[in-house]
């Protein structure tokens, strides 16, 4: 599977992606501010991308991680997916997430790629909602989330432990029909 977008394509994970997958979670900067847990270790990431590739082939498949390239030469930028919180015969929810290389902060891929999982997860997948979260103290991820469209749902008061301490959480969300009014 992959997504295409202006600057950016989205594709399942490869393989010969491991190195780059492994630098990019390594990313100390990028593993304090994630809400998710990373792996701490090149035996815990490699495990972990064993599972994104054996996730292809699963009938009951609840998680999408892609490799996020730039299309002009190739460059590794980001790890990006959603995962299928809820769904049923009249749509569902879904969650999306992106870990951008620091390299390519600062130019509008992030927003790209979370515009792209959005897009898909509403046409393709039929989902009726879309949610992000992000730390708190991550603004940079909250203006994509606005940048793609979606709002402000919840702040939940130290939601999250990272190294030493609880940080506070900020959930974002976009309704199909609010970004089909966005999209037409």
């Amino acid at each position: 599977m992959a997504i295409e977008g202006d600057r950016v394509l989205l594709r399942e994970y490869e393989e010969e992606d491991f190195g780059a997958f492994q630098a990019l979670i390594s990313d100390s900067e990028l593993r304090a501010l994630s809400v998710l847990r990373t792996p701490e270790t090149e035996a815990e990431a490699r495990l972990e991308f064993n599972e994104l590739l054996a996730d292809r082939n699963r009938g009951d498949r609840w998680r999408f991680i892609f490799a996020a390239f730039l299309k002009e030469d190739g460059t590794f930028l980001a790890d990006a997916g959603f995962e299928v919180l809820k769904r049923n015969a009249t749509g569902g929810v879904a969650e999306i997430g992106y870990f951008l290389d620091r390299r390519f902060r600062g130019r509008g891929y992030a927003t790209e790629i979370a515009s792209l999982l959005i897009a898909h997860c509403f046409t393709a997948m039929r989902f009726h909602k879309v949610i992000a979260c992000c730390d708190g103290r991550n603004a940079a991820s909250e203006k994509v989330m606005l940048r793609c469209g979606m709002r402000k749902e919840g702040e939940f008061a130290r939601q999250r432990f990272k190294g030493d301490g609880w940080f506070d959480e900020l959930r974002y969300g976009i309704l199909k029909e609010e970004w089909m009014a966005r999209n037409p």
